[in-house]
């Protein structure tokens, strides 16, 4: 009797560990669930909010969350008016540029990072690290390096507040240089 009262307590904590487990995967997919909804419904309120170029701040911050949402085409719309409005500072055309990359869509960054560079507003750094790993996505390896010589030729480079933008460019230029040799 002591025996089979044992296994029964046993089948009893295996179950209730199964109903918890079970209850855990459904409340994982309820919150899922509950997300999706939630950012749905975001997205709907940002693409009616009236959104509005001379509120720039308003405009980077629904861009951000319709990044995550994955809207492509509301995003580049948003950008090229930002872009339109504001053509004379690096700040829209970088911020393109880097999404463009992240989209795989390296010629379109390429273009967009070259026009941040005639408004560099002391960014050229960081401009020219933009460029270098765009060019390495394109696989034009030759063209990096000189973007990357020539970035690190900029006046002003050697202050602090570049130490990462120079590490990475030296990194990158270390590892074309390794890639190179592999021919």
């Amino acid at each position: 009797m002591e025996r089979r009262l044992g296994r029964v307590d046993r089948d009893a904590r295996v179950s209730q560990a199964g109903v918890r487990e079970l209850a855990r995967v459904n409340g994982a997919v309820i919150e899922t669930s509950i997300e999706q909804n939630a950012k749905a419904e975001a997205i709907k309120s940002i693409k009616a909010k009236k959104l509005n170029v001379s509120r720039p701040g308003e405009m980077l911050t629904a861009i951000s969350y319709l990044k995550e949402a994955d809207e492509v085409e509301t995003v580049e719309k948003l950008y090229k008016q930002l872009i339109k409005k504001y053509e004379s500072t690096y700040v829209y055309y970088e911020k393109y540029a880097r999404f463009a990359q992240k989209m795989k869509s390296a010629e379109k960054a390429l273009i967009l990072a070259e026009q941040a560079s005639k408004y560099p507003q002391g960014n050229e750094p960081q401009l020219g690290l933009l460029r270098s790993q765009i060019l390495v996505d394109l696989n034009r390896k030759d063209e990096a390096m000189k973007a990357i010589d020539q970035t690190l030729q900029v006046g002003g480079i050697e202050h602090a507040r570049y130490a990462r933008v120079v590490k990475k460019l030296n990194d990158m230029k270390n590892e074309l240089k390794e890639s190179f040799g592999k021919k």
